[in-house]
């Protein structure tokens, strides 16, 4: 009879944060010499520390208990994480095209409405409050400039 056999999360979290500390690390070989050095230690002490979770996690996947059950990895359990992860990722990419002014507006807008803030009125205020603050900080005080789009 087979066993069916689950994966604690822990497995999941450390495999995805090998493979991101070693894309990154490689990434640091295009840097001035010397400006790679701070990246390069704290992306290797990331993956030493996902070998470590990686390891506790497969014996975690061994151990697991009827409570336990419940931390197990699912879908339902991480779906509005994932949707606010694509939200950020296309607000980021909104950036490159319609500016960071303007796309902020927009992700705030959206991310509002998806956290079942209804209030037209008090979304657009925030909006509009949080790029005149950055606009003023930035811009006008500390003469750093934010992506321009096709509007802004």
């Amino acid at each position: 009879m087979k066993k069916n056999m689950n994966i604690h999360y822990d497995v999941y979290l450390s495999l995805l944060f090998i493979i991101l500390s070693l894309f990154l690390y490689t990434r640091t070989s295009s840097m001035i010499t010397g400006a790679g050095l701070f990246p390069k230690i704290l992306l290797s002490s990331l993956f030493v520390l996902s070998i470590i979770t990686l390891y506790l996690g497969i014996k975690k996947s061994f151990i697991i208990t009827k409570e336990q059950q419940k931390e197990i990895l699912s879908f339902n359990k991480i779906r509005l994480s994932l949707i606010s992860l694509v939200i950020v990722i296309i607000y980021a990419v909104l950036v490159k095209y319609l500016g960071f002014y303007t796309s902020t507006i927009i992700f705030i807008f959206i991310f509002m409405k998806f956290c079942n803030i209804n209030k037209i009125l008090n979304i657009l205020l925030l909006a509009v409050g949080i790029d005149l603050f950055i606009y003023f900080l930035f811009e006008v005080q500390l003469k750093i400039f934010m992506p321009k789009g096709i509007l802004f």
